[in-house]
């Protein structure tokens, strides 16, 4: 990791539990439902006494590229004066991103009376991951200096969901490339969210625009009416009180207008009619385009675009149910490459192949879910159950993941091919959570590289354009 920077002064503030011991488990929904801040907010939560060193790091490193407003991170975020607890809340409800820093003593660092932190109701670190996990915030587990992904068992139940974020590790020996990856992460999903959040201002705009129109045009009938009464009224010889809206012709030499050949009919008040019917044009029309402008909010903001003709071989056209770890494969029929977009419905997390694919690539997926795909035209895109199953000495050729192997204590990886490129990076990654354990570079200078599996009982690797030779040793 590089050397740190100068420290900032450290605003001293409460215990992070303490402020919230008065309100209980009605933090998280408020949390929950706070969500008008800016756009594009990034959320990083930690714990002073264990991972305060890598978020000033990082927290350096995001305001850089997205500006300090935009990012939150506790003491750099909140002015002499302000009320911690209202300020937090304010912020975990409006962030998009959730950066969760996880160190080795996450799980189980105690309070002053050895309770674990984690078990406390009222602990900040688990009320902000309750709240972004309550409104499907992008979650990124970031295990620093080496530290393990939770169990779901370890975890209390609100927080269980998160073990199905994919995390990224933040190592020391590493740190530029790490941040470097999240960026790119955090680029794409904030990207996202903007867009999202445009299209439905737009509708909102349009709907309410359209109902003005449709109220405008439904008012010029309803005023012709009206007159076209009055004027009735005044060249009628009508006999009949103006108070009673309906008379009911008995007579045969009454003045009162009557049916064909003399036959009964009823006298309507048209001022009155139209009056009525106005007044029911007024509330219905308003109310329908709200509830149109609801539906159509709510379907561009949880729905993904679904693909062109992409003739897809799986069993709902663009959907997948899968157990966790599953491989996804897509090949390129049209020769001008395949980006595919994934979707878990479960989750609301995205994925994307960071690569087109020309060819046929497969990329391993190391979560379980529902999971809906988009992708050009002229691509085919499939699933296969499992992790696969890979024996050393093997050639990875091209973009994509390897099938899971289970690794030696180190692993060779040699360059055949570099297909046009000046290098190619390697990265091996835990099958159980997906989290990077090494990473490699292969150019024209250095044709081999060694990788260490950490102690992983299975493991896969991402090659990002090169033919290699994967083997033992």
């Amino acid at each position: 990791m590089p050397s740190p920077p100068p420290v900032r002064p450290v605003v001293r503030l409460p215990h992070p539990a303490s402020p919230l011991r008065e309100v209980g488990r009605v933090k998280v929904r408020a949390m929950a439902e706070s969500a008008a801040g800016s756009r594009g907010r990034i959320f990083i939560s930690y714990r002073r006494d264990e991972t305060a060193y890598p978020a000033g790091w990082l927290y350096d490193r995001l305001a850089d590229h997205y500006g300090g407003g935009q990012v939150f991170k506790d003491v750099d975020s909140i002015e002499l004066g302000d009320d911690f607890v209202q300020v937090i809340t304010r912020a975990v409800g409006s962030c998009d991103v959730l950066l969760a820093l996880i160190g080795e003593q996450w799980l189980t660092i105690t309070d002053v009376h050895g309770q674990r932190r984690l078990d406390d109701p009222d602990d900040f670190v688990r009320l902000e991951i309750e709240a972004a996990l309550a409104r499907n915030v992008r979650i990124i587990p970031i295990l620093v200096d080496g530290a393990n992904m939770p169990r779901a068992h370890e975890l209390p139940a609100g927080l269980a969901s998160l073990v199905r974020r994919q995390a990224l590790e933040l190592s020391p020996s590493r740190f530029e490339y790490d941040t470097s990856r999240l960026l790119k992460v955090l680029d794409t999903t904030l990207a996202e969210v903007r867009t999202a959040q445009d299209d439905a201002s737009a509708i909102s705009t349009s709907a309410a625009r359209q109902a003005e129109q449709n109220a405008a045009e439904n008012d010029v009938p309803a005023a012709a009416g009206a007159a076209r009464g009055l004027l009735a009224g005044a060249d009628s010889t009508t006999t009949q009180p103006a108070a009673q809206p309906f008379q009911e012709s008995t007579s045969a030499h009454s003045t009162t207008p009557t049916g064909d050949e003399g036959r009964p009919s009823k006298t309507v008040s048209v001022s009155h009619r139209s009056r009525t019917l106005r007044r029911v044009i007024m509330i219905g029309v308003p109310l329908a385009a709200l509830l149109a402008l609801y539906l159509i909010i709510q379907f561009v903001l949880h729905e993904p675009t679904p693909p062109q003709d992409n003739g897809a071989q799986s069993p709902a056209s663009n959907e997948f149910k899968e157990k966790a770890p599953w491989r996804l494969v897509v090949r390129d029929g049209s020769g001008t490459g395949c980006t595919v977009t994934l979707v878990n419905r479960d989750t609301q997390e995205t994925w994307s192949n960071g690569y087109a694919v020309y060819g046929t690539a497969s990329f391993l997926i190391p979560q379980a879910g529902t999971f809906r795909w988009s992708a050009e035209s002229g691509c085919t895109v499939v699933s296969r159950p499992g992790p696969g199953n890979l024996t050393l000495p093997a050639v990875v050729d091209g973009v994509g993941t390897s099938d899971a192997f289970k690794p030696p204590a180190m692993i060779t990886v040699r360059v055949k091919d570099f297909h046009g490129d000046a290098q190619c990076k390697l990265q091996l990654l835990d099958v159980a959570t997906g989290t990077v354990v090494d990473i490699g570079e292969l150019n024209k200078q250095k044709d081999s590289v060694t990788l260490q599996p950490q102690g992983r009982p299975l493991v896969y690797l991402f090659n990002d354009a090169c033919a290699v030779q994967v083997s033992p040793g």
